[in-house]
Parts: C-alpha cells; structure tokens; sequence
C-alpha cells in the first residue's frame, strides 16, 4: 500500500469499466447509481453465515422472482438512505411502472410498520403512566413531610443550643 499498488488497482478499476465491452452491460446495468437507484444486498456461501441466512428466493432459480426481489430490494435500501436519488429518478423518468408499484407498496408497507410502533410507544406510555404518577405523589408527600417537620427540628436544633 505504501508503495502506491492499492491505489493504482483503485484507479484501472474506476477506469476500465468505462470501456466499452470490458464489463458487460447486464453486469452494469444493476450497479449502484447505474439507473437512479442503489445495489441490492449481495450473498455468497455458504447458505447460512453467522446464523444469517440466504433468502429462500434467491435460493429457489425462479429468475423472474429473484428479479423482482433484486429490484424491491434497490428501492427499499435506496428510500431508506437515499431518497432524494428516488425523486432524481423519477424526474428523469429512469423507474418503470413496475418499480412505481413497488415503491407505492413500500413506502404504504413502512407507513404501517410506523403506525404500529407509534401505538406501541403510546400503549408503553400509558403503561408507564400510572408508575410516573405514583412516583411523583410519592415525592409529593415525602417534600410535604419534610415540610412539615421543618419547625419541629427547627425547635429541636434551639433546644440543642441552648443546652451547650
């Protein structure tokens, strides 16, 4: 690295692929900010990793749905980090019907999941209410106790005085 090989592999990288024919289309076609959106998640074997697993779809040969699940997957990662390169996209009309769909199902799919952990927070919130205000009397009552003892120390601490 010292010698400068990393960063000369980095750079016949970034350049070769701009060639035409050196990388095939297919291959460029589903890279990151190649058509708008970000890659989908990549997996190797063997099929179970560290207790992670491939998913069943990509596993089963089905093309077409290992497509469709390649494709949900951009635009989930894609919404999730960036969606301004959602909105660039479609300005310049780079998502096709399918992927509108796809985005549409999303983003009503992540407005639910909110919607549950928003009632979720809230039915901790009452749950934890009850405890909130039972502390609260608990230091209530125990600051008017103090209150209230504060002449008889105070006569205690006088009468201590006075006996030295």
């Amino acid at each position: 690295m010292s010698s400068g090989e990393l960063a000369a592999t980095v750079m016949v990288d970034a350049v070769y692929r701009l060639i035409d024919g050196v990388i095939s289309s297919d291959s460029l076609a589903e890279e990151s900010h190649s058509d708008g959106l970000l890659e989908y998640p990549q997996y190797t074997r063997p099929e179970v990793y560290k207790g992670l697993k491939v998913p069943e779809v990509l596993l089963s040969g089905n093309h077409e749905l290992i497509r469709k699940w390649r494709l949900k997957k951009r635009l989930e990662k894609t919404l999730r980090v960036r969606p301004d390169m959602i909105w660039e996209a479609r300005r310049n009309n780079q998502l096709s019907l399918e992927a509108e769909l796809m985005i549409e199902e999303i983003t009503e799919q992540t407005a639910i999941k909110n919607c549950k952990k928003k009632q979720k927070m809230a039915r901790r919130q009452l749950l934890l209410l009850p405890m909130v205000q039972n502390l609260f009397l608990v230091w209530i009552r125990s600051l008017v106790l103090e209150i209230s003892l504060l002449p008889l120390r105070k006569s205690l601490c006088m009468e201590k005085s006075q006996l030295i």
